[in-house]
């Protein structure tokens, strides 16, 4: 497997450089609903629904302005490979078709919540349309659970939508953290019950971007980065300038 190799002189130089220029030319907005860090004693587990190559740039860009604690992400073995600067950013790997280097990963994983830093996973193993229900996950978050007498889950919700704006707008709902007894629930049912929850999560999430296309009316949904301007708003202000 491919070890984190964090780096906080990369991690702020990449923040800045996503803050003034990455995320301004592909998104319109990019806002966080709830509390990104939850202080506890007990291990803290994220889980996010993975409907993007975007979803582990925007987690890393909410860290380093939310966040006080490391923050680690599992990452396909592949992906890491192609993009290997996520070492830096704090991504190690995975590699599901392999047995040994699976349970690799899971150890690695399992010892970074020992030492009580943040550990994220994407339970779908893959990107999958936002829209596709029911959610399926597969084992490793709850085999990751299994290890511990209590942790603490904290669903993360990813919805991405397009309004009157030229860009898309990026959202995180980050919702109430759900203790867990580790070693006494089974696997299977706790797999079954983690897809459910953040279903019914991600499903109220999308309802809110119907219903309130720009999120101006839900005040809760806070913007991470002043929005820029998009080749229609340049365009306004021209014709706007021609004619006075």
């Amino acid at each position: 497997m491919i070890t984190a190799k964090k780096s906080r002189l990369f991690s702020s130089i990449f923040y800045r450089y996503q803050s003034c220029y990455l995320l301004k030319r592909h998104f319109s907005k990019l806002l966080i609903k709830g509390e990104f860090d939850y202080h506890s004693s007990l291990p803290v587990l994220y889980i996010a629904n993975h409907c993007s190559w975007w979803d582990g740039l925007l987690i890393f860009q909410l860290a380093q302005q939310y966040s006080v604690n490391e923050q680690y992400m599992m990452m396909d073995e592949e992906g890491l490979k192609t993009y290997p600067f996520f070492r830096k950013l704090g991504a190690f790997s995975v590699d599901r078709k392999n047995g040994s280097q699976l349970r690799q990963s899971m150890k690695y994983a399992e010892n970074l919540l020992k030492d009580k830093h943040n550990v994220w996973l994407f339970p779908q193993g893959e990107i999958v349309h936002q829209e596709q229900r029911p959610l399926i996950f597969e084992s490793g978050a709850g085999f990751l659970i299994n290890r511990f007498d209590d942790v603490a889950v904290k669903p993360v919700s990813i919805y991405y939508s397009f309004s009157q704006l030229q860009k898309p707008t990026a959202s995180l709902v980050f919702g109430e953290a759900i203790h867990i007894k580790g070693k006494q629930t089974e696997r299977g049912a706790l797999t079954m019950q983690l897809a459910s929850i953040l279903a019914e999560q991600l499903n109220t999430h999308r309802e809110t971007a119907i219903a309130d296309i720009d999120y101006s009316q839900h005040e809760a949904f806070v913007p991470a980065f002043k929005q820029g301007k998009s080749t229609s708003d340049l365009y306004n202000g021209w014709k706007r300038g021609g004619k006075k």
